[in-house]
């Protein structure tokens, strides 16, 4: 079920807004001082996070037998 457009997009759209939650998470405990912040690791994170996010998605799809990257079936 994830050979489908439909469940690539809906996993992209989960891993973009994990990457902006990780990100903004680790930037807003720098945020007294921007330059302190070690943007490399930061975005490090981000991308372990997205991979995880994917990982999520496909997991989900394979327990439900959908196109859904989501494990809750809509109504």
């Amino acid at each position: 079920m994830i050979w489908t457009k439909e469940f690539w997009m809906d996993a992209t759209e989960r891993a973009i807004k994990t990457f902006a939650q990780v990100i903004l998470a680790l930037g807003v405990a720098g945020a007294l001082n921007a330059f302190a912040v070690d943007w490399v690791t930061v975005l490090g994170i981000g991308l372990g996070a997205v991979l995880l996010s994917y990982a999520s998605s496909i997991v989900s799809a394979e327990i439900r037998k959908t196109s859904s990257a989501s494990l809750i079936k809509p109504e």
